[in-house]
C-alpha cells in the first residue's frame, strides 16, 4: 500500500489555516486580558478616589504628596 504524497502548497494552506485560527484566539484571549486589565485599573482609582474623599486631609495637603 503505497502512502499518497501530500504537496507542498497544500501543506502550506493547511499551516496557514492553522495560524490564522490561533492568531484569531489569541486576538480574542488579549482583548479579555485588556478588558480585565482596565477593570482593575478602574477599581484601583476608585478605591483611591474613596479613600481621599474619606481621609481627614486637604485637597492641597493630598495634591502636595502626591507631587513628592
Amino acid at each position: 500500500m503505497a502512502r499518497r504524497r501530500i504537496p507542498v502548497d497544500e501543506k502550506i494552506a493547511t499551516q496557514e489555516a492553522k495560524v490564522n485560527k490561533l492568531q484569531e484566539r489569541l486576538d480574542k484571549e488579549t482583548a479579555k486580558l485588556n478588558k480585565l486589565k482596565n477593570t482593575a485599573e478602574a477599581a484601583k482609582k476608585k478605591e483611591l478616589a474613596d479613600e481621599m474623599i474619606n481621609s481627614s486631609k486637604t485637597y492641597e495637603e493630598i495634591k502636595s504628596f502626591l507631587e513628592g
